[in-house]
């Protein structure tokens, strides 16, 4: 169990660190000017808890997915499933740690 504690923290500093970097930094500021206009992009890279979730839902899938230690045993979980939870978590982490 402590092992999953440190990878979750691990997990969740790359999804804020990420998060962060998309919506605050210099590096993607012209990305975030070529997309202010469009109706989603333009709305999900300069909010925190959208680009959190989003980021959230591609490292679950790409590097660790938190929901997979205790929603692999339920009938209904898979994958996507456990996505969608990362996803929620993520964006969670990501507000809790931006209010700090």
């Amino acid at each position: 169990m402590n092992n999953f504690f440190v990878e979750f923290l691990i997990w969740s500093l790359g999804v804020y660190g990420t998060a962060n970097i998309i919506v605050f930094s210099n590096f993607f500021k012209p990305v975030r000017e070529f997309f202010k206009d469009a109706p989603f992009f333009g709305k999900m890279i300069i909010c925190i808890l959208c680009t959190g979730f989003w980021v959230a839902m591609f490292w679950s899938i790409l590097f660790w997915s938190p929901s997979n230690q205790f929603l692999l045993q339920s009938y209904w979980a898979n994958k996507y499933t456990n996505a969608l939870f990362d996803a929620c978590i993520g964006s969670c982490v990501c507000w809790i740690i931006y209010l700090f």
